[in-house]
């Protein structure tokens, strides 16, 4: 009777361990099918927000609300927010538009010197004379004339209002006036009845 209890209590025993580990299988296969679960509702989520964020209307300067503006114009134009909330809706839409303007024409080829320019032999400078539309004469221009006149072409473009120049009719040279000699009026009257 003895060993009857005994085998029956071990038998018991290996059921008990069987079903605990038939148990831990089925969590572990639970656990599993959870985390895939999980992930393709994740990525589900993540589509439906990548096609709703495409969908949506792009915010730009002309939609956009005065606090907006001024979060723009604090991250874009480097303003304090109390400078940004002093301008009105007009204003900060303007200072955002010329700022985004000046920042197209920085990327833009032309308006910078191109690399290697004062290494490039006379052929290389003529071909960005005229990729540039600079006029020269292939057989009087020489290399540091161009090069001057690639960079005299990058400083007008980047500029935005070049100072005007004068010409004398009579010898066509420049004649510069007393405020690009940095002169007062009193000595730009004075180069003025100088050179006539």
């Amino acid at each position: 009777m003895v060993r009857f209890a005994d085998h029956a209590q071990g038998q018991v025993n290996t059921l008990i361990s069987q079903a605990t580990a038939k148990q831990w299988r089925l969590q572990a296969v639970f656990s599993v099918w959870r985390v895939y679960i999980l992930k393709y509702q994740n990525e589900r989520l993540s589509a439906d927000l990548y096609h709703l964020q495409e969908n949506m209307p792009k915010k730009t300067i002309h939609n956009m609300k005065k606090a907006d503006l001024v979060e723009e114009a604090v991250r874009e134009l480097s303003l304090t927010r109390i400078q940004a909330q002093n301008h009105t809706v007009q204003e900060l839409r303007e200072l955002l538009r010329r700022e985004k303007r000046q920042e197209e024409q920085s990327q833009d080829p032309m308006c910078q010197v191109p690399k290697g320019l004062g290494k490039m032999v006379k052929v290389e400078l003529q071909m960005e004379m005229e990729k540039r539309g600079i006029p020269f004469n292939p057989k009087t221009t020489n290399c540091t004339s161009m090069v001057l006149a690639i960079k005299a072409q990058v400083a007008e473009s980047n500029s935005p209002s070049a100072p005007a120049t004068r010409t004398s009719t009579s010898a066509g040279s420049r004649t510069r006036t007393g405020a690009e000699a940095g002169l007062g009026k009193e000595d730009d009257m004075n180069v003025d009845s100088k050179g006539k």
